[in-house]
C-alpha cells in the first residue's frame, strides 16, 4: 500500500458522510474504494463507488499520469452498471465541473474536471471527493431505487413462475434465493463477508472466544501460513492453533454448514495431516438454537472442531 494511501483513515472518510468498503493495490495503482454511509453503492446487485487512486504508472487511456492522486467514480463490470450511463452522462452535461471519461466500454466513469493531485494535498483530495459527493450522489442513490425496485419485480415473477413449473421440483438441492442470484452477486456478497470478517477480528481478536486471541498479523488469504489451496481466509492464534475460515453466500446457517463442511475436512485433514486447529463456517445467517445444538454434537460426538460464525453486513 502506498505512504498516500495509508494516510487516508476510515474517519477522514466518515467525516465526509461515505464510508471506505476497501483498500487495496494491483500492478496499476494503490486505491480505497468508497460507498454511501448505508453501503447502497456496495450492496451487491452492481458495482458502484467512489474511489482515491495512486497511480504506480502512466494510463495515458484515462488520463492518468505515474504517481499522481484522483478521485473519481468507477463501475465494474456487472450485471445493473449499464443502467447508470444515461445517468451520468446527464449530470455531466447538466454540470460544467463534471466530466465522463471511458473507464470502461460497459459504464463511462465520472470525475471532477481538477481531480488530479500530488501525495502532498490530502486536504485538496478529500474536498474533491466531498464535492463530487455532493454532486452525484443524489442521482445515483435515485438511479439505485429505480433498479432496485425493477430488481424486485423481475424476482417476484420469476419465483412465481418457478413455484409453478416442472423447474421447482427437478434440482431439489437448488433454492429460490440461489436461483434469483447471479454469479457476479454471490462473488461481492462473498468479498463483502470477508471483508467484514477480517475487519471485525483485527477489532476484537477474541472473536472466537478461544483459549488464546487470533494474532491479527496472521490474517492471510495468500496461504503464507497453511500451505493449503483455496482456504478463504486463515489465521493463527498467539499460542499457534492455526484457524480456517471458510465463507458463504446463502442466508441460512444451516445450509452454509453443508456447504463448508466436505472442504473444510479436506482443508485440513486430507490426506492424512492436522492443518487446522479449529474450522469456521462463516456466514450471515442467524444461528438457530439448532444449528447450536447441532454445532455442539459434531463437536462433542465426533470431536470435530468445527463453529459457526454469524456477521452482520448492515
Amino acid at each position: 500500500m502506498s505512504d498516500f494511501i495509508e494516510r487516508i483513515t476510515e474517519e477522514d472518510i466518515e467525516q465526509l458522510g461515505l464510508k471506505i468498503f476497501r483498500k487495496s493495490k494491483n500492478a496499476d495503482a494503490s486505491f480505497i474504494q468508497i460507498c454511501d454511509s448505508e453501503g447502497l453503492l456496495n450492496d451487491g446487485t452492481y458495482a458502484c463507488h467512489y474511489e482515491i487512486l495512486h497511480m504506480k504508472k502512466d494510463d495515458f487511456s484515462v488520463k492518468h499520469k505515474k504517481n499522481c492522486v484522483y478521485v473519481e467514480i468507477h463501475f465494474e463490470n456487472k450485471p445493473y452498471s449499464k443502467h447508470f450511463k444515461t445517468t451520468i452522462e446527464e449530470l455531466e452535461k447538466n454540470d460544467n465541473e463534471l466530466e465522463t471519461f471511458n473507464w470502461k466500454n460497459y459504464c463511462p466513469g465520472l470525475r471532477l474536471k481538477n481531480s488530479q493531485f500530488t501525495t502532498e494535498e490530502k486536504i485538496n483530495v478529500l474536498e474533491n471527493l466531498k464535492q463530487l459527493k455532493e454532486k452525484t450522489l443524489d442521482a445515483l442513490i435515485k438511479e439505485y431505487n429505480k433498479i432496485i425496485h425493477s430488481i424486485n419485480n423481475s424476482k417476484w415473477r420469476s419465483d412465481f413462475k418457478l413455484r409453478g413449473s416442472i423447474q421447482d421440483t427437478s434440482s431439489k438441492s437448488k433454492t429460490l434465493t440461489e436461483c434469483n442470484r447471479d454469479r457476479n452477486e454471490i462473488v461481492i456478497i462473498h468479498e463483502q463477508i470477508k471483508d467484514r470478517l477480517i475487519k471485525d477480528i483485527k477489532s476484537n481478536p477474541n472473536l472466537l472466544k478461544m483459549e488464546s486471541e487470533i494474532d491479527i498479523s496472521t490474517l492471510s488469504d495468500e496461504n503464507k501460513i497453511n500451505k493449503i489451496n483455496y482456504v478463504d481466509l486463515a489465521a493463527q492464534t498467539k499460542d499457534r492453533q492455526i484457524i480456517f475460515f471458510e465463507i458463504k453466500t446463502h442466508p441460512d446457517a444451516r445450509l452454509c454448514i453443508r456447504q463448508a463442511f466436505g472442504q473444510l475436512m479436506e482443508y485440513s485433514y486430507f490426506p492424512n495431516t492436522n492443518h487446522a486447529q479449529k474450522l469456521v463456517v462463516v456466514g450471515t445467517g442467524v444461528k438457530t438454537q439448532e444449528v447450536q445444538e447441532y454445532i455442539d454434537y459434531l463437536n462433542d460426538k465426533f470431536c470435530i472442531p468445527i463453529g459457526y460464525l454469524q456477521i452482520n453486513l448492515k
